[in-house]
């Protein structure tokens, strides 16, 4: 749930037009071994199609489509740690799992804390959709100076959490491991005192001002 980030500057596998097996980038540069796999394999192909799609929507349909940026950066950063030996199988999964993230719903509650979302500003998005009593918190990110300087290039902690609501309030949610209380005040979420230390990492902070954009 909490975790060090390196700040990736991996090229999205979302853009172009494809000339070979795969609809979303060119497989006759395909490079590294994910963009191989997806050329070589129909169903990573389409998944990697699927996903171009809803990415492309979603940026249509939020309201704060800089947070859907960074979090497709941020995901296209976390395939890199699949294991070789099940590297399609892994793809599969985690293409699946980010497809259904990317399925907006027009009755999630957007809240941030700047509506031009900015990764090492610092800004946080958080999304309520109570009709599926769930929470989304993402955001709050700060640079590790010391692990910044261990890698040669900049290392983030963050805040991130996807639970359940609970209650008829819906104002406390819990994950696997970790519950967190909050308050909607003229649409402006408050963390209750102790959250941050619970679902963020390192530096990472909760802004002052998480504000309803819809």
């Amino acid at each position: 749930m909490t975790y060090l980030k390196t700040c990736a500057t991996a090229l999205f596998l979302i853009f172009g037009i494809a000339t070979v097996s795969a609809a979303s980038f060119d497989c006759a540069k395909a490079s590294s071994k994910t963009e191989k796999a997806i050329c070589t394999d129909p169903e990573l192909s389409k998944l990697d199609e699927d996903l171009a799609s809803s990415y492309k929507e979603m940026l249509k349909l939020h309201p704060v489509p800089e947070y859907i940026k960074a979090r497709q950066r941020d995901w296209l950063s976390l395939n890199k740690f699949c294991d070789a030996k099940k590297l399609n199988e892994c793809l599969k999964k985690n293409y699946k799992e980010q497809i259904s993230r990317l399925q907006f719903n027009k009755n999630t509650q957007v809240y941030t804390s700047a509506k031009k979302f900015s990764y090492a500003g610092g800004d946080m998005v958080v999304e309520i959709t109570p009709e599926i009593s769930k929470i989304s918190i993402w955001g709050g990110f700060a640079q590790h100076n010391v692990a910044s300087q261990e890698q040669g290039k900049p290392v983030y902690t963050g805040c991130e959490f996807d639970g359940a609501l609970k209650g008829k309030s819906m104002t406390t949610a819990i994950d696997d491991t970790v519950e967190i209380s909050f308050k909607i005040k003229n649409n402006m979420i408050e963390f209750d005192e102790g959250t941050l230390e619970k679902m963020c990492a390192g530096f990472a902070h909760i802004p002052a001002n998480i504000q309803r954009v819809k």
